[in-house]
């Protein structure tokens, strides 16, 4: 299991890599480069993970840890099926999909990413550990609020999708979900 753990990572940072190279050109995009900063670093905040030591894991955490990154990252390769060559880290509006996973949330990707960093975070077994994937979920927040507001300006259909759409938890209307 520690192999499996160990390969579901490298597929999960292997595919980051291959939808930043294949994705289309946006039709409008943030240009405040605070905002793009800001977008890096939360896009990619998981990734300092890879600076820490890992542990020999138990069976029982690796295969945890294998578990919710293969569930995480083939849900990401799921989604990506629908997003198709619109990816992007930055705040940028490419096309607007609101069909397949994205009837459910607004943002599945975050999601699915999200599950795979926690699945990434289980292979260090330290707490620090677990508060990094905490804080990169919670960086996703204010991404998602500034990629609404590109989807909002490019496309006229937007406003009435989010009215309907939970911002990131499927049927749960609260707080920054709606």
């Amino acid at each position: 299991m520690q192999v499996a753990s160990q390969f579901a990572g490298a597929l999960y940072l292997a595919q980051r890599v291959f939808l930043l190279c294949v994705r289309r050109l946006p039709l409008l995009r943030f240009t405040d480069n605070r905002v793009r900063a800001f977008t890096l670093l939360a896009a990619n905040f998981d990734l300092c993970l890879l600076f820490l030591p890992k542990v020999q894991l138990p069976p029982a955490a690796a295969t945890l840890s294998a578990i919710v990154l293969f569930a995480g990252t083939v849900s990401s390769i799921y989604v990506l099926r629908w997003l198709g060559k619109s990816f992007a880290i930055f705040p940028q509006a490419r096309i607007l999909v609101t069909q397949g996973p994205y009837r459910f949330v607004r943002h599945p990707l975050y999601l699915t990413e999200e599950i795979s960093t926690l699945g990434f975070s289980l292979q260090f077994v330290q707490p620090r550990d677990l508060v990094m994937a905490v804080i990169s979920f919670l960086l996703q927040f204010p991404r998602m609020l500034y990629e609404e507001a590109v989807l909002t300006r490019a496309f006229p259909d937007y406003a009435a999708y989010a009215r309907r759409t939970p911002r990131f938890l499927p049927f749960l209307r609260f707080g920054l979900n709606r």
